[in-house]
């Protein structure tokens, strides 16, 4: 979640203008809003920070609409008996310092209280601490968070002192292959660049190395590198199986229109229970837990909703996609599949 809310957020920060002129700022805003506000819920108390809510075993034995839901809504969080300190304050810290670029409008206190709550350092992998967490979720590292936050909050502050925190940091990612939620490293080597680019940092040392990677890893992207990035034979960048590339659904009730083109081809079984299940108002009667997988999961038949502008995980390495909702490797969507097409498609709509 946090990783969503600061991916929308970057888009807001390059891209404003192009979202402005889609009419489309407010929106995006008032998305980010929604999530920063939810996570400064989150940590009420210094050292108290609540990391999950509900358990992923539980939920996945059931299929049913939200509306429906029945399995227990335990929160997990992370206090001063757990000794283990989590990457998840780091996590959070992104898109709560990131606000202060969007949310100047709605006045100094409340960038305030995101920039507050975003200065935390306890470094660990969170799912010492919330072990549920790990099944669906799980870190393979907190180095990455930590370089990452102070990455934004130098940005958001001007504050050195996070500047010095990334020098004197054991591990800034070196050359990387992939970014997403699990592995940061690649952001904040980007945002160094653009310090670098714009005469704030030095152009050599670690921040210049850093430039270096985040260099090297666009021009393994575009294919003019030393490692670059494979392709599938129907050009889609390929860097891992499960959830690699995205593929759009549908963004209009019956197809896409792409320069006066019509596209009604788009995956009609996507691994989603609220898409899959008949909606509540048409048939409120509830579907139970186990009901949900014998009438509806199981059906071999388009989901009876569209789940609008979503992007699920996409074809495989062979540019093969096999839409079924009991495949979510490929068919499953997610936020944090959407958030970072937010700047690129309006920049492209531009």
């Amino acid at each position: 979640m946090a990783y969503t809310i600061t991916m929308l957020s970057w888009s807001v920060v390059e891209f404003g203008q192009q979202l402005q002129a889609r009419r489309e700022l407010s929106n995006a805003l008032d998305a980010i809003k929604w999530g920063t506000d939810y996570l400064i819920k989150a940590h009420r108390e210094p050292d108290v920070l609540y990391g999950e809510v509900g358990d992923g075993v539980s939920d996945h034995a059931c299929w049913q609409r939200p509306e429906d839901m029945t399995t227990p809504r335990t929160a997990y969080r992370i206090d001063a008996r757990h000794r283990s300190r989590p990457s998840l304050p780091g996590v959070k810290t992104v898109p709560l310092c990131r606000r202060l670029h969007c949310f100047q409008e709605l006045g100094p206190r409340y960038s305030f209280t995101l920039l507050n709550n975003a200065k935390r350092n306890h470094p660990g992998v969170y799912q010492n601490s919330i072990p549920v967490a790990g099944q669906f979720y799980t870190s393979s590292g907190y180095e990455d968070e930590l370089v990452w936050a102070a990455a934004w909050l130098e940005r958001a502050t001007n504050n050195k002192t996070y500047t010095q925190f990334i020098t004197r940091a054991p591990n800034t990612g070196g050359l990387q292959k992939y970014f997403s939620w699990d592995a940061k490293f690649v952001g904040a080597q980007v945002l160094i660049a653009k310090g670098v680019l714009e005469g704030k940092f030095p152009t050599r040392g670690k921040l210049g190395q850093m430039k270096g990677n985040a260099d090297q890893y666009i021009c393994n992207l575009i294919q003019k590198g030393k490692n670059n990035v494979p392709k599938t034979n129907g050009g889609l960048l390929w860097f891992l199986q499960g959830n690699n590339q995205k593929l759009h659904t549908r963004l209009k009730p019956k197809s896409i229109e792409l320069h006066g083109r019509v596209r009604a081809n788009y995956p009609k079984q996507v691994h989603h229970r609220g898409a899959s299940i008949v909606s509540i108002k048409k048939d409120p009667r509830p579907v139970g837990c186990g009901q949900g997988y014998v009438e509806w999961f199981n059906k071999n038949a388009e989901n009876p909703n569209v789940i609008i502008g979503a992007i699920v995980a996409g074809p495989d390495q062979g540019d093969k996609f096999n839409d079924s909702r009991q495949n979510p490797g490929q068919t499953e969507p997610s936020t944090y599949n959407n958030a970072p097409f937010v700047g690129v498609l309006a920049r492209l709509a531009s």
